[in-house]
């Protein structure tokens, strides 16, 4: 019986830069997901050949050993996420400050 292994990571989207959790099959050339925050679609190929070609740059995949347990990946990415929203909040906080903050008066 010949015994099933699999290689897993984390990739992230290149769309809203969430980071997720990947597993597949270790003979898998391609990796072909899709984000469930944006539902962007993302194809790439497991192993980039010289000179990056055949993965977006803009494209993060990592891979983790097979023998790391879940909860642990798990974690890793509730910390990489945590920071993205984090981040995300303060854009939308710098966004919606008034241009008076700013010394901009509008009724000049």
């Amino acid at each position: 019986m010949k015994v099933k292994r699999w290689r897993q990571g984390i990739w992230s989207c290149p769309e809203c830069y969430f980071y997720w959790y990947w597993k597949m099959d270790r003979d898998s050339k391609f990796f072909d997901r899709k984000c469930p925050f944006c539902h962007n679609r993302v194809r790439s190929v497991m192993e980039r050949q010289p000179g990056n070609r055949g993965r977006p740059r803009e494209f993060f995949l990592e891979t983790r050993p097979s023998h790391m347990p879940r909860a642990a990946l798990t974690r890793e990415l509730k910390n990489r996420n945590e920071v993205i929203k984090r981040k995300k909040d303060q854009e939308a906080e710098y966004i919606q400050m008034g241009l008076e903050t700013w010394g901009w008066d509008e009724n000049e």
